[in-house]
């Protein structure tokens, strides 16, 4: 019965963070476009807002933003 235990407590670890996304900022500069999925850094996007706009609360999601200035007012939704 332990066992059984286990492997539901393993899949259900493995199946929230299969459903954590990391999203990409960089400066337009660099490349990045509120238009790209922010999926990669080939993709990323332009405003760290356009990512956040991407983040359902509770997913784990990651937004990792490339050094460089951003003009922008940020809102933390809580």
């Amino acid at each position: 019965m332990k066992r059984i235990g286990l492997v539901f407590l393993f899949l259900f670890i493995l199946s929230a963070n299969a459903l954590a996304t990391d999203y990409y900022v960089k400066t337009p500069a660099n490349g990045g476009s509120d238009g790209y999925d922010g999926l990669s850094w080939g993709t990323a996007k332009a405003t760290i807002t356009a990512a956040m706009n991407l983040i359902a609360n509770g997913t784990g999601n990651t937004i990792k933003v490339a050094a460089g200035t951003y003009n922008e007012k940020v809102t933390f939704r809580s």
